[in-house]
């Protein structure tokens, strides 16, 4: 069910490009090196306990007075993807933000690159905002909501030759119905109940940098937790296990009081994808996470040939309830 906000709370962060100090026309990193980024960015509310510190930012965004002002990805000579993290401490446990992002115009004719893509991400690697922006209207809203389990958090922006004019953090309040963030404690539920111990929205695509070269590929979780799931190279098999960071389960899931459910929004492979096999369920030590009971499974055609993941466009949902 859709989260539905019940009123803003208060407004963390604004940084509005038109109001900005920046200079126009000129690259936000100045011919001497000091970072206009991070002046420009940073914020201090000391009577919030707010403080906001870019991180990570290279060269290639320049600034714009057009259309009342905007950062925008210079179309030649620079990386065709711009990245940068912001630091936001002073945070709420527990408490929920929505963050939003304001684009401009990205009609094709502005760039000489193909990459028109937002991506916004936290420190778990959840995907907030993943956005092919090609061609909207000005002053177009993409915005998501967010948990904190700490008072602070790290959000990465992508930026793929995108105008934008805008980032915004409120802290919201959420009709209570809606809420389905929620793990369900033990102590609860009756006997006889069921609840879910742990979640994930995955993508098909495993992880592929640098930092994971072997065997056993991490998949791309878009929300969730109490699970990951992980891609054998050498089997092709997909492998769900508990969560080393954030174990909501607490033991093995494989026994008779657990119920996993596996669904999924997209085919692979341009449609030769129809359902997906259970090769393995273990009790045993899983080899990723060090942590008892796994599940592993396969993506097959009509014919039971195995099909590989060919992408990011799928989406797996994968849900554990437990039997009290």
């Amino acid at each position: 069910m859709p989260e539905v906000i019940k009123r803003v709370v208060d407004r963390i962060y604004e940084f509005d490009f038109s109001q900005s100090e920046l200079l126009d026309g000129r690259e936000i990193i100045t011919e001497d090196n000091i970072s206009e980024f991070v002046t420009a960015f940073k914020k201090r509310d000391f009577d919030k306990g707010i403080l906001v510190t870019p991180q990570g930012y290279t060269r290639g965004l320049f600034y714009s007075s057009a259309g009342g002002g905007e950062i925008y990805n210079s179309p030649k000579f620079y990386p065709d993807v711009v990245t940068f993290v912001l630091n936001v401490f002073g945070l709420k446990k527990g408490a929920f933000y929505k963050i939003t992002v304001i684009s401009r115009d990205t009609s094709p004719s502005l760039f000489v690159t193909n990459d028109r893509n937002l991506r916004v991400s936290n420190e778990d690697k959840e995907i907030l905002i993943d956005e092919d922006i090609t061609g909207v209207e000005k002053n177009t809203e993409y915005h998501t909501i967010f948990r904190t389990p700490d008072n602070e958090t790290n959000l990465f922006f992508r930026l793929g030759k995108i105008f934008i004019s805008n980032i915004i953090i409120d802290e919201v309040e959420l009709i209570e119905d809606t809420v389905s963030d929620e793990i369900i404690a033990d102590s609860e539920l009756f006997q006889g109940k069921i609840g879910i111990v742990a979640y994930g929205v995955f993508t098909t695509e495993a992880i592929n940098d640098n930092s994971y070269q072997g065997r056993y590929l991490p998949m791309t979780r878009y929300i969730g937790k109490g699970i990951n799931l992980y891609f054998d190279k050498n089997t092709n098999l997909y492998i769900i296990e508990r969560d080393n960071k954030d174990d909501t389960i607490g033991e093995s899931f494989t026994n008779s009081n657990y119920i996993v459910d596996i669904n999924f929004n997209k085919v692979v492979n341009k449609g030769q994808f129809s359902q997906y096999n259970i090769c393995e369920v273990s009790p045993e030590i899983s080899l990723n996470t060090l942590k008892q009971g796994s599940i592993k499974f396969e993506f097959v055609d009509a014919h039971d040939n195995v099909v590989k993941y060919s992408g990011n466009t799928g989406r797996i949902s994968i849900v554990i309830n437990k039997l009290f």
